[in-house]
């Protein structure tokens, strides 16, 4: 995944990979195919069959019935898709989406000579959107692993025979070398985001996606925050940036509120927080642009296109806090890319045009790359490319692709992952590494790292982000109807 702010002198350990759903990230919830039912989440978030076209309206009004929920959204019946994904991803049950039509034979046989007789059982009806599962799954994989590697012992100088041999014959070769695998993670959990994201938007309209948002990614974060806090105090060294001593009140709002990433000196006391700053903009983005985005997509995607050329064009007039912005804000374009595969693949604009557009977003990345807006920001053409062209690769081979209940799980953990491993796995491997050894500290702390993901994603993550989904399915004009009807009877 892209580096996160570096730091200078005073930073203790970087952040250099981040993911949301997420991500949403988020962090992949399904919802059957064509159905309008509530995506569980955005990262997560459900496809409706991305890799198929768009219904025609007859053949959607007869998948309705299908839907395990009702639609949040009181609007007509909309063209436009559910999505797939956490942030991330949503984290929570699947809805499933309906994957290629089960034969109308249960099984078919061919003869075989003998004992070499068997029989053949065709692909099953999928639920989820493999890809989807499996590229989120391993992209938290990476990025702890890169966490571990490359930031804690690396920084302390200290060597683990598997994870030096990976790097020394695999991801080194690669051209991962100063940063790790995790370098494409984030990349592609914003890919995820603008491919999902976006319909979900469409589908449930401004306000109601605002709160569905909210709830998808800021109660975890307050958990983690909270984690990093009890660490630092406790002198455990979680995954920081900056120096966060000592903790004053202005330091905690702004990492509260996301906006410490702008400031000089840039302290972060959830290093991979970086990126819900990106995914903060890119929904205040989606919700101003979701009217454009129905009536027309390739418009919508000139206007976020010339808006970052805009952002880049006066990166250098307001100081260095803007400066630091329009590096930050040069991420965005990972997430728009997302909106043109999703756009493509929905037939909304010519595969061309996509292709034009996803070259022009990357050549503007570079372009931001090159001209070091920020030195505290390092950016990263080349896991943006990897990570765009494996995403293509995936969602074409979806339909060779089955559900796991392995990749299932990991996907739905995937923001808790992302947020958690550094509050916890370091904390605890601080503690541990100079009293055990070295290959038992990592056991046991990646064990308390995986207690903890479980037990704030069925907490904290998953019933707070159900009770968003109930309130953006709330009638709450019929509410504020009575309301207005009974104080007017009661003369106020």
């Amino acid at each position: 995944m892209v580096s996160p702010p570096r730091a200078r002198a005073g930073e203790r350990q970087r952040g250099r990979h981040a993911a949301p759903d997420p991500a949403e990230t988020a962090p992949i919830d399904a919802v059957p195919e064509r159905s309008r039912a509530e995506p569980d989440s955005a990262e997560t978030a459900v496809i409706e069959r991305i890799t198929e076209p768009e219904p025609a309206p007859a053949e959607e009004q007869a998948a309705e019935g299908q839907a395990v929920e009702e639609s949040a959204s009181p609007e007509p019946a909309s063209t436009e898709p559910a999505s797939a994904a956490p942030d991330g991803a949503e984290l929570d049950g699947a809805e499933p989406v309906s994957a290629e039509p089960a034969s109308a034979e249960s099984t078919w046989s061919f003869r075989m000579p003998g004992w070499l007789r068997r029989r053949v059982r065709p692909v099953e009806e999928k639920k989820r959107v493999a890809f989807i599962d499996i590229m989120r799954a391993i992209a938290a994989i990476l990025i702890v692993y890169s966490h571990l590697e490359w930031v804690f012992l690396h920084g302390r100088g200290l060597h683990l025979g598997l994870l030096d041999w990976l790097d020394h014959w695999l991801f080194v070769p690669l051209g991962f070398g100063d940063q790790g695998p995790g370098g494409i993670s984030v990349p592609a959990f914003f890919l995820t985001s603008g491919l999902v994201v976006t319909p979900i938007a469409i589908r449930m309209g401004g306000a109601r996606f605002a709160v569905n948002r909210f709830f998808r990614i800021y109660p975890l974060f307050i958990a983690a925050f909270v984690l990093a806090l009890v660490a630092v105090f406790l002198g455990f060294s979680p995954l920081v940036t900056g120096n966060p001593e000592p903790v004053t009140p202005s330091k905690v709002f702004a990492n509260l509120f996301f906006y410490n990433f702008t400031l000089k000196p840039l302290d972060s006391y959830v290093a991979v927080a970086w990126t819900l700053f990106i995914e903060v903009l890119f929904y205040i983005l989606l919700v101003l642009l979701t009217p454009l985005f129905r009536r027309s997509p390739p418009l919508a995607l000139l206007v976020e296109f010339n808006l970052v050329v805009a952002v880049f064009l006066t990166h250098d007039l307001f100081g260095q806090e803007y400066a630091a912005f329009a590096s930050l804000f040069a991420y965005l374009l990972v997430p728009i890319l997302g909106q043109v595969i999703w756009a493509a693949w929905q037939r909304k604009i010519p595969m061309a045009a996509a292709g034009v557009f996803l070259l022009f977003g990357w050549l503007l990345f570079l372009w931001a790359a090159r001209a070091h807006f920020d030195e505290a920001y390092i950016l990263r053409p080349f896991p943006i490319a990897v990570a765009v062209v494996l995403f293509v690769l995936g969602l074409l081979a979806e339909k060779h692709l089955r559900e796991r209940p392995i990749w299932t799980a990991l996907s739905e953990r995937t923001y808790a992952i992302y947020l958690l491993h550094g509050v916890v796995l370091f904390p605890v491997l601080t503690a541990l590494y100079t009293q055990l050894p070295l290959g038992l500290a990592v056991v046991l702390a990646l064990l308390a790292t995986a207690l903890v993901v479980e037990l704030t994603y069925r907490f904290v993550e998953r019933p707070l982000h159900q009770f968003g989904r109930r309130l953006t399915k709330r009638d709450w004009s019929g509410l504020t109807r009575r309301r207005a009807g009974a104080s007017a009877r009661s003369g106020r």
